[in-house]
């Protein structure tokens, strides 16, 4: 019977230490799924650019080709992001020269004639919401050729010389 106890103990000792190594493989691996959780929680709270910003403020003609727009040739301050889930939405902030408002108009679906100075209750345009407050004067348009595609524009016409353009497409 003393000869069982002996071969009893490594046996329990091994099977410990089994379970005890699935424990701590599975502690390691709850642990790194809630770190890519924070990770991914922390990426969505920073902005819209929640799943890449694929149309970089560093270059104008991404935001273009995703938005589907021409730029005017001369433009300055320009700011843009991108960004998607099950839709996606393409925006940009941008100065420009006032004359240069009805070709880039032109380039959208938007019809130049019917900008009005009147702004509905809900502007999607979010760059627009940073400076509504400073604007005198203003332009706004939209055109909504399906349900996946959504256009809008504000204008900040208050600068007689130089007009800020906030633009939105939202699709999907």
């Amino acid at each position: 019977a003393a000869m069982n106890k002996t071969k009893s103990k490594p046996r329990r000792y091994r099977t410990l230490k089994v379970i005890l190594g699935i424990l701590v493989t599975a502690i390691a691996i709850v642990a790194i799924g809630y770190l890519g959780l924070v990770f991914l929680l922390v990426k969505a709270f920073e902005g819209p650019n929640m799943f890449s910003n694929g149309c970089d403020p560093q270059t104008p003609q991404s935001f273009a080709s995703m938005a589907r727009v021409t730029l005017p040739d001369e433009f300055s301050d320009f700011d843009s992001y991108c960004w998607g889930m099950h839709g996606w939405s393409a925006e940009a902030r941008f100065e420009i020269d006032p004359d240069d408002l009805e070709p880039f108009v032109a380039s959208t679906s938007i019809d130049f004639t019917q900008l009005s100075a009147e702004l509905p209750q809900r502007v999607n345009a979010s760059y627009f919401h940073q400076s509504k407050g400073m604007m005198k004067s203003f332009l706004y348009g939209f055109a909504e050729s399906s349900m996946d595609w959504y256009e809008e524009i504000v204008v900040d016409t208050s600068r007689p010389d130089r007009w800020v353009v906030y633009f939105v497409v939202l699709a999907g």
